[in-house]
């Protein structure tokens, strides 16, 4: 049996494959995607998916029969399945779908198809997420970039542009940020971003890309960017503590694991040592664990459990 695992992101979109009876993977990387929320979003989603399961099949020299697959995408909406599954049945012949958000297929790979903790993704997003052995759903944050993403890259990049236009206003505290900003974007003034920005030539990808920048000049010494991050390591934190008391409320055993994914939490001296303290500050015995294989593993899991299949996944890592 051959099981598909495909973890769509804003960075680029993950494919595996795996052959449960002769233990062989193989992976693939392609064109990232995006919300599909209009028509530019689900084209870009098409191309994300579709080129990157063109690669794949490379590999194996055509097209396979594969018992279940498990698609991974941010900001799923249900009437988007059948469409998801005709964009994959273009390529090859898939029996049983299994087609939901980033968070389920994140934490079967971070826990190792255990689900024995909370998951916290904090990338272009944030998200606070759990799942508990009868099905029930624990979820804080996830409101997206307009009315949360508290934590995100894309937040941390907003608040440096909001910090760096007050400096350069007089108004501010003084960063190395405001001239970082204006030679990233390869401008000469903040009213040329503000341009930019209501034209829609600077993307939310290129606002979260900022966190980068942000990273740096903290280590370098700036006071604001240490600020920045450690407000985003603990309202991560907060993001952790409120799906735990969600879970405590509704009476059931708490988990005692905590799995930080994202690239947010690269910023070990500044987000993680934050999100860190804010939890243990509330939660003393919890174990912060780093996550043991990526959402697209984890999508490979939940396709063989589509079907009542466990897989070797020592095996499956090791391809």
């Amino acid at each position: 049996m051959i099981f598909l695992g495909i973890d769509g992101g804003q960075t680029s979109t993950k494919v595996c494959l795996y052959n449960a009876e002769t233990e062989q993977s193989y992976m693939e990387k392609g064109p990232p995607i995006d919300h599909l929320i209009n028509a530019v979003g689900v084209e870009k989603a098409r191309k994300g998916i579709q080129n990157s399961l063109k690669a794949i099949l490379l590999k194996v020299d055509g097209t396979v029969k594969i018992k279940a697959a498990m698609v991974s995408i941010s900001g799923l909406l249900r009437e988007h399945e059948q469409l998801v599954q005709g964009w994959i049945n273009d390529y090859c012949q898939v029996e049983e779908f299994l087609i939901e958000g980033d968070a389920i297929a994140n934490l079967a790979g971070a826990s190792a198809g255990n689900n024995d903790g909370v998951l916290i993704i904090a990338g272009g997003g944030s998200l606070g997420y759990y799942l508990d052995e009868d099905g029930n759903e624990f979820v804080s944050g996830g409101w997206g970039h307009i009315l949360g993403d508290e934590g995100s890259a894309y937040r941390i990049g907003l608040n440096a542009l909001k910090q760096a236009i007050l400096d350069a206003d007089g108004r501010g505290e003084p960063t190395i940020l405001t001239q970082l900003l204006l030679e990233h974007f390869q401008v000469n003034s903040y009213w040329d971003i503000k341009k930019k920005l209501h034209s829609e030539a600077i993307s939310r990808k290129e606002i979260a890309d900022i966190s980068v920048i942000v990273n740096a000049a903290a280590d370098n010494g700036d006071t604001l960017s240490r600020i920045l991050l450690r407000n985003a390591g603990r309202s991560l934190g907060e993001l952790a503590i409120s799906v735990l008391e969600k879970v405590e409320k509704h009476g059931i055993y708490r988990p005692d694991k905590i799995y930080p994914t994202g690239g947010v939490f690269l910023s070990k001296h500044w987000v993680k040592q934050a999100f860190e303290e804010t939890l243990i500050q509330s939660y003393p015995h919890l174990h912060i664990v780093e996550p043991l294989f990526p959402p697209v593993i984890g999508a490979v899991i939940l396709a063989a459990r589509k079907v009542n299949v466990n897989l070797n996944i020592e095996k499956l890592i090791q391809e």
